[in-house]
């Protein structure tokens, strides 16, 4: 417990920038160990959801995501996140609404398009669910609703 206590001071006097704590040998061990564990278990699990991530979109139209995605950077780029950020600030001020839980973002382009593809190619396809006979976003056109959209550019991206 007590070589833990030491390493855990030394952590947090190396990460706050202060003079790390001597350690003795055994906890200097005991803490590289800890640490290369965490480190590993880290790796696997970013490399297994990463293998799953690309296994789930392999059915999915990716490449017409990437596409569109050019042209969605060209038509909103006079419109940085800045300015939505700035401009929901300054309603927020202007309303005294300071909250802490009331924040400006923006979802990328990139997971909205991967998004609206698997409800295309998974959820919408013709007699899935309650899709219907047509199925949901299965042709151009239809309409997309976007409840408070700061700048607009999910209806830009719908």
């Amino acid at each position: 417990a007590a070589a833990a206590a030491a390493a855990a001071a030394a952590v947090s006097a190396a990460s706050s920038g202060a003079t790390p704590v001597n350690l003795d040998p055994k906890a200097n061990h005991d803490l590289k160990t800890s640490a290369s564990a965490s480190q590993e278990a880290i790796t696997r699990t970013m490399n297994a959801s990463l293998s799953e991530a690309t296994d789930r979109l392999a059915d999915l139209n990716v490449g017409f995501v990437e596409q569109q995605e050019g042209l969605y950077d060209q038509i909103t780029l006079e419109y940085p996140t800045s300015i939505g950020k700035a401009v929901s600030k300054k309603e927020r001020d202007e309303l005294g609404q300071h909250q802490s839980t009331l924040v400006y973002g923006e979802i990328s382009f990139n997971s909205f398009g991967i998004a609206f593809e698997k409800i295309k190619s998974k959820y919408g396809l013709p007699g899935v669910g309650h899709s219907g006979e047509e199925g949901v976003m299965q042709k151009p056109g239809g309409l997309f609703y976007d409840i408070g959209s700061g700048t607009g550019k999910p209806a830009v991206a719908a």
